[in-house]
């Protein structure tokens, strides 16, 4: 049995945080056994972890108490360390290496970095520092992951990305769940009063990098031009009220709806019709693989989303420098698809967790 130390997880359910389950879930769990680091307060999925064997370590975050997070820190790696075969560190931004620092002086051997984004998400300190600290970084861990090309080349040096150490670990989803269900359709439809509506959705944190206020203006030009279509919203976030309040300020206001966060994420993609993520930066985002693997059409900014995020012909790609009408317009151009056979195309594909956990934490 190996043991694996993993970091990345919150207290909220996420992109990074579903990918990372979706491993810890999919793996041969006679031969692995997994741990987890969260900050403040426990993960979303704790019940769950308990229960299949997993401890969680719940510290306080370097903004909440800096001393005890680094004295518990210390303490976790100095008194469990050994324990370890492997760490592995999901991230956004490299913005402090001393995990890094601790799990090597601890001797884990396997220090995997899993890069997740393709930008600078953070302030103009933690923006330099991740220039700074990746460099050194590279040489205090043994693997380096990424969701994406994209997401690679934001985190490591061109020699790391063509070195044996280097290695793209899809943002694979379990697939079975986001098959099209026409029952789970009917229901999230009747419940949210659809009618004959052409729905379009958008699944995503309401952060600043996901860009709903721009999605608000594109549906406000496809409500202009076809009053029988409706935009649910699937999500929490920073902007959360500020969007609800320009929502309220326009015209198709009556169809667009804020739905918070849900445990019924399948049946929403059934029910919909078109997905859009107008992102301004992403590594590969889950939500784009999901809505695919219900074929559902879908439509994402060419300036943030790798071209690799087009698994099926489904996915299309549109400028954040062209208009929101400019976007309506292709957007309303959409054909209807066979949303099976997206399906299909998924299933023996690498983003398919059931294929992709075979490979994972191989390369002993």
């Amino acid at each position: 049995m190996k043991k694996v130390l993993v970091m990345g997880m919150s207290f909220a359910r996420g992109g990074m945080e579903t990918c990372i389950m979706n491993y810890v879930r999919n793996v041969d769990r006679d031969e692995f056994t997994f741990d987890f680091i969260t900050y403040n307060k426990p993960p979303y999925c704790l019940d769950e972890i308990e229960n299949s064997g997993g401890r969680v370590y719940v510290i306080p975050g370097r903004s909440a108490n800096l001393k005890e997070h680094k004295k518990q820190l210390r303490e976790i790696f100095e008194k469990h360390g050994a324990e370890y075969d492997a760490f592995w560190y999901n991230l956004c931004l490299i913005s402090d290496i001393e995990l890094f620092k601790l799990a090597k002086k601890a001797g884990i051997r396997r220090r995997i970095i899993h890069a997740h984004q393709s930008q600078g998400m953070g302030n103009i300190i933690t923006n330099t520092l991740h220039k700074i600290y990746k460099k050194k970084v590279e040489k205090m861990t043994t693997d380096h992951w990424a969701c994406s090309m994209s997401a690679a080349e934001f985190f490591y040096s061109e020699k790391t990305i063509k070195g044996p150490s280097f290695k793209k670990v899809t943002n694979a989803i379990d697939l079975s769940a986001f098959a099209y269900n026409e029952t789970g359709r009917n229901e999230i439809r009747k419940e949210l009063g659809a009618g004959e509506d052409f729905v379009f959705c958008n699944i995503a944190r309401l952060n600043p990098e996901k860009n709903q206020t721009f999605l608000l203006d594109v549906f406000e030009k496809i409500y202009e031009k076809n009053k029988n279509t409706a935009l649910w919203v699937v999500g929490q976030g920073v902007l959360e009220e500020s969007l609800k309040n320009k929502a309220n300020t326009l015209n198709s206001r009556e169809k667009i709806h804020f739905l918070g966060r849900r445990d019924d994420v399948p049946k929403v993609y059934s029910a919909a019709d078109c997905f859009i993520l107008p992102s301004v930066f992403e590594g590969l985002p889950m939500t784009l693989v999901e809505a695919q693997a219900s074929g559902l059409v879908c439509f994402t900014s060419k300036e943030a989303v790798p071209q690799e995020a087009a698994i099926t012909e489904n996915l299309h790609f549109l400028s954040l420098e062209d208009s929101a009408d400019k976007w309506a317009e292709e957007i309303l151009n959409i054909k209807n698809t066979d949303r099976a056979q997206a399906y299909k195309t998924l299933e023996e594909s690498r983003w398919n967790i059931k294929n992709a956990a075979k490979e994972f934490m191989k390369n002993e």
